[in-house]
Order: C-alpha cells, then structure tokens, then sequence
C-alpha cells in the first residue's frame, strides 16, 4: 500500500510540476548572437531543452502539453503542439512544434521535425538580418510571406511592408522538400 501511496504521490508531482511553456519565452532567442545563428543554421539549436528529432513524450517533460495535439488529417501520422503568449501586453506570439511519426508508433515517441516562432516580441530588421546572417542559400516567397533560408532556418518577413513575422527551423528532410516545392 506504502509503494502504491509513493508511486501514485510521484506521479501526479510529476505532472503537476511541468508548467506550459510560454510561446514569448519558447520562441525567445537572440537573432543577433553568432552562437545562436550558427545552431539554427547548422540544425543543433535547443528551444528550452529540447531540439529536432526529440520525441513528443520529452518535448511535453520540457514543455508542458501545450494547446493543441492534433494528429494531421494530410498526413495521418502528424502530430503538433502550440503554444500562443498569455499575457495581456500588446506583444502576440505563438509557436508550433511539428512531430512526425510511422505506423504503429505511439504518438509519445513521434519526433520534432519542425518549430516555428511567430510573434512580436522578437524582431529583426531586415538590414540586421543581412548584418548578421550574411547572404541567404534561398529565397522564396508564399502566402504573403518572404522566406530567408539559411542551412536549416527560414526567417520570414511580409512581403508587403517588411516586418519580421518569425522564423522557421526546420529538419533536414523537411527544408530539402520546401526548396523543392519552391523551386523555379
């Protein structure tokens, strides 16, 4: 009974304990820090403990649950979280974590395969991004939105005024297959 007690108490500490991520604090990093580029374009960045290829089961350990896990009605086998910002400032974020997984795998064990930031709490003038990030390998544009892509992350302005929206980092399986399908 005392094992039952213990097991039970550490299970819900377990989870009680993991807070949901903030998508402001999440998607956070310094766009101008030689450090950061070099992960993000190189594929080997962490977004508070967790980086491509982590499974859905760690990322929550990290993250918390999130808003949303939605299993992918193109793909059945797509799974995501989001994370938007709760505060009341007039900043808006929100983050996407994408996973994907094969047939019979639980969806605990599905892996990151794309994160992508959205929001107003970090920005990067386009003249800082070419400061900082140099020439981009590529350059496409869709749905309104201008994509820099540099190794393994996309950084996205509009393409009617040229405000930073957010960026992309993507695995190496998913930017190969989006420079395909923007390819001229």
């Amino acid at each position: 009974m005392k094992k039952l007690i213990v097991f039970l108490a550490v299970f819900v500490l377990t989870f009680v304990l993991v807070e949901q991520a903030d998508a402001a604090e999440l998607g956070q990093v310094n766009l101008k820090s030689k450090s950061t580029i070099t992960a993000m374009k190189n594929g080997t960045m962490k977004f508070k403990g967790v980086k491509l290829g982590n499974t859905v089961g760690y990322a929550k350990t990290k993250w918390g649950k999130g808003y949303e896990g939605v299993t992918s009605l193109y793909k059945y086998y797509d799974y995501s979280m989001l994370f938007e910002s709760d505060d009341d400032s007039e900043d808006y974020d929100t983050v996407g974590a994408y996973f994907t997984g094969k047939r019979g795998m639980k969806i605990s064990q599905y892996q990151l395969e794309s994160f992508e930031y959205y929001g107003s709490s970090t920005t990067l003038k386009f003249k800082d991004m070419q400061k900082y990030w140099g020439k981009p390998a590529f350059h496409f544009v869709s749905a309104g939105e201008e994509h820099y892509v540099y190794g393994q992350t996309a950084l996205v302005y509009d393409d009617l005024d040229g405000q930073f929206l957010g960026y992309k980092y993507l695995n190496k399986a998913v930017m190969k297959e989006t420079k395909q399908a923007f390819s001229k």
